[in-house]
């Protein structure tokens, strides 16, 4: 008795129409073959560059009295980056105020005496010669003050001038000078870089530039810093290398 039920414990479990209800036969679907050409990426070696750079010289001689930058400072707009000396100057601008005071003091005076002799020629009391000469002494001192306040904004702007600042945010790249130097007008004095201008420049061979489409997206890899970021392709410059025949 037994020996039957062990066989039909057997017979039960691998029966093929007891397989076939637990597992169904697998679906198949049936598509057409097409050949494509699929898209290949691959990488290239760039140069990070700045696309804006700036060559900052100074619009006035002098000495130089400070260097505040070094070589790889982040600067912002208008910090200042190499102070002259204006010892002498502030010197000229002082004698340039005390003279236009000089002149205040003339006006007041030539003022007074020509309406005083205005007065007595109603009452003919002088001649037109003396009135005359007292008004033209009144407008030259208002010439001479005017001339004078010329001038001293000329040395305010000389001195402004003497203070040469950054002219965009950006970073360093060179110093060119040191104190103590004698820097004459136009003298190039530090190179920066913009910071908000970063370009990659990366040269490839010409037949895949059919692939390359002004304002496609790129992934950026900076090694340096381990950084990814996303790029633009903003445009291919039309000129190949001699040796490479890259673009």
């Amino acid at each position: 008795m037994r020996t039957i039920l062990t066989f039909l414990t057997l017979y039960l479990l691998f029966s093929p129409a007891v397989y076939a209800q637990e597992q169904p036969p697998a679906k198949v679907t049936v598509e057409k073959i097409v050949k494509e050409v699929v898209a290949e990426n691959r990488s290239y070696i760039g140069l990070l560059t700045y696309d804006r750079k700036s060559q900052v010289s100074s619009d006035v001689s002098g000495l130089v009295k400070n260097v505040l930058v070094a070589e790889g400072n982040l600067i912002k707009a208008g910090d200042p980056m190499v102070r002259l000396d204006t010892e002498i100057l502030d010197q000229e601008i002082a004698l340039k105020k005390s003279r236009i005071e000089q002149i205040d003091l003339r006006i007041k005076l030539a003022e007074k005496n020509y309406k005083r002799l205005e007065t007595l020629l109603s009452r003919k009391g002088t001649s037109e010669k003396n009135y005359d000469d007292a008004v033209y002494d009144f407008q030259d001192a208002q010439a001479d003050k005017k001339s004078s306040e010329l001038e001293l904004e000329k040395l305010l702007i000389q001195k402004r001038k003497s203070v040469i600042t950054a002219p965009f945010d950006g970073i360093v790249l060179a110093k060119n000078v040191e104190t103590g130097d004698w820097v004459q007008q136009g003298k190039l004095l530090a190179s920066v870089g913009s910071t908000s201008d970063l370009i990659v420049k990366v040269p490839v061979e010409e037949t895949i530039l059919q692939f390359v489409n002004t304002g496609a997206e790129v992934p950026v890899r900076i090694n340096a810093f381990n950084k990814e970021l996303t790029g633009t392709i903003s445009q291919v410059i039309p000129t190949a290398d001699i040796r490479t025949k890259n673009i």
